[in-house]
């Protein structure tokens, strides 16, 4: 990594703006000034004014992201609600995907199987635990990092 964009980077770590550090170090610094309109400063050239400039355009932004993700969740839940073949093959594919998951449970638990491929079996029984089930699970009943989030906001509130 270049001295100046360590310099850069080192300066958004300090002041607590982490994501857009990891956007200078994925997309380059030029995106990023694009992006905030904005010069990005190395940490030895950085007033605190500065930073708390730099601070107020990358929540700007990050408002306006959070805002696309949530037209973005509001499109999908509209086209589920709407029409019925996406929500017959929504529901089609999570029955398949637990019916296939609850036989394969069953299976690698009470059926004795060769230990050769014990560690392949193990892979898929972690994946379909973890992923898709939980996914499913999810989907359905509404947990999310949106509310995960929500609930942390509000116990901020609270305290």
């Amino acid at each position: 990594m270049l001295p100046l964009i360590a310099g850069i980077v080192a300066n958004l770590i300090d002041n607590g703006m982490h994501k857009v550090a990891d956007q200078v170090i994925e997309q380059g610094v030029d995106a990023v000034q694009q992006k905030l309109g904005m010069e990005l400063k190395p940490q030895g050239e950085a007033t605190p004014e500065y930073n708390a400039k730099l601070q107020e355009e990358a929540n700007r932004h990050s408002e306006f992201m959070a805002e696309l993700d949530e037209k973005s969740t509001q499109r999908a839940t509209d086209m589920y609600m709407n029409d019925d073949s996406t929500k017959r093959f929504t529901q089609m594919y999570a029955w398949f995907l637990t019916v296939v998951s609850f036989i394969y449970f069953f299976a690698v638990s009470f059926i004795p199987i060769d230990n050769h491929n014990r560690d392949f079996i193990n892979i898929i029984l972690g994946f379909l635990i973890g992923t898709a089930v939980n996914s499913l699970i999810r989907f359905f009943f509404g947990s999310s990092n949106k509310s995960q989030e929500a609930v942390d906001q509000k116990q901020k509130e609270q305290q």
